[in-house]
C-alpha cells in the first residue's frame, strides 16, 4: 500500500500513481479531444459520499468534469476538452470535497496531473517540455514557468507547422542547449530548489539530467558547484542527442541546395 502523506489542513494529497488521465480520441477538425480518468481512491480515507471533480487547465482555461463520489465514480458522458483547441500542455487535478458540514471542503487532491497521449508505436508518453504555440511578439521561442511546470512556447505567427518545427535538426541543435541551461538555472539559482516530492516537475527534471551518464546530484546551495554541474548537464545532453553531428548534418544540407 502506498504511504498517504497529509499536509498541514489535513488535506491528503493524491499520488500520481492513483490518477491516469489519457486521451481517448482525437477526431475531426478541429480536433475533438475526448480524455479518459483512471481513479484509484479506495487506500485513501475519504468518505463514500465525497465528491469527486476532475478539472484541465492550461494557461487561464478551466473545464469542470463531476465524476460522481468516491463510492461510485460515475464519469460523465460527455468529456469533450471544447476549450481547448490542441492537446499540448493540458494538465489536471482532481478534487475531492466533503458534502457534510462544511460542505466543499476540499478533502483530497491531485494536481499538475499531465494528458497522456498515445504514440505512434501504441506505447504511452508524458513530455517533461509540452509544447505550444501563443503570440510572443519577435521571439521564435520561450519557455514559460506559470504554469504547474516548463512549458517550451513557440511563436504563433511562424508560418510553419510548429509541432513538426521542435523535432528538427536546425531547431534541436541551436535551442535545446539553451533551453536545457535555462530550465536547470530557474529549478536550482532562481526557485532555489532542494529536493522535494517525486511528483513534483523540478524532481522529475532533475531525475532526467541524472539518468545522463557521469552526472550526480547537485550541491544544492553552492552557486559554484550548480553552475558547473548545469555545464556538465549541458554537455551531456548535447552529447547524448549528439547535436554537433545533427548540425553538421544540417549544413551539408543546406550546401547543397
Amino acid at each position: 500500500m502506498t504511504k498517504r502523506n497529509l499536509n498541514y489542513t489535513d488535506r491528503q494529497r493524491i499520488v500520481r500513481e492513483d490518477v491516469d488521465i489519457s486521451v481517448e480520441k482525437e477526431t475531426g477538425e478541429p480536433p475533438e479531444i475526448i480524455f479518459n480518468a483512471d481513479l484509484s481512491l479506495g487506500d485513501y480515507s475519504l468518505p463514500d459520499d465525497a465528491a469527486i471533480t476532475v478539472e484541465a487547465y492550461r494557461d487561464h482555461n478551466r473545464m469542470r468534469f463531476d465524476f460522481g463520489s468516491v463510492g461510485e465514480v460515475q464519469p460523465p458522458g460527455d468529456r469533450k476538452l471544447t476549450m481547448f483547441e490542441t492537446q499540448d500542455a493540458i494538465k489536471f487535478r482532481v478534487l475531492v470535497t466533503s458534502q457534510d458540514d462544511p460542505i466543499g471542503l476540499i478533502l483530497a487532491v491531485a494536481d499538475s496531473i499531465p494528458l497522456i497521449v498515445p504514440s505512434d508505436t501504441g506505447d504511452i508518453r508524458e513530455p517533461l517540455l509540452p509544447v505550444r504555440s501563443a503570440d510572443i511578439g519577435n521571439r521564435i521561442f520561450d519557455i514559460d514557468f506559470s504554469g504547474s511546470g516548463p512549458g517550451l512556447v513557440i511563436n504563433s505567427e511562424l508560418e510553419t507547422d510548429w509541432h513538426s518545427l521542435v523535432l528538427t535538426d536546425s531547431f534541436a541543435t541551436l535551442a535545446y542547449p539553451s533551453i536545457v541551461r535555462e530550465i536547470f538555472i530557474q529549478i536550482l539559482l532562481i526557485d532555489n530548489f532542494d529536493g522535494g516530492n517525486p511528483d513534483d516537475w523540478q524532481t522529475q527534471w532533475l531525475n532526467f539530467a541524472m539518468e545522463m551518464p557521469n552526472i550526480q546530484e547537485p550541491s544544492f546551495g553552492d552557486e559554484d558547484r550548480i553552475l558547473i554541474w548545469i555545464s556538465d548537464v549541458v554537455d551531456a545532453f548535447c552529447r547524448r542527442l549528439h547535436l554537433i553531428r545533427r548540425f553538421r548534418n544540417v549544413e551539408r544540407l543546406e550546401g547543397e541546395l
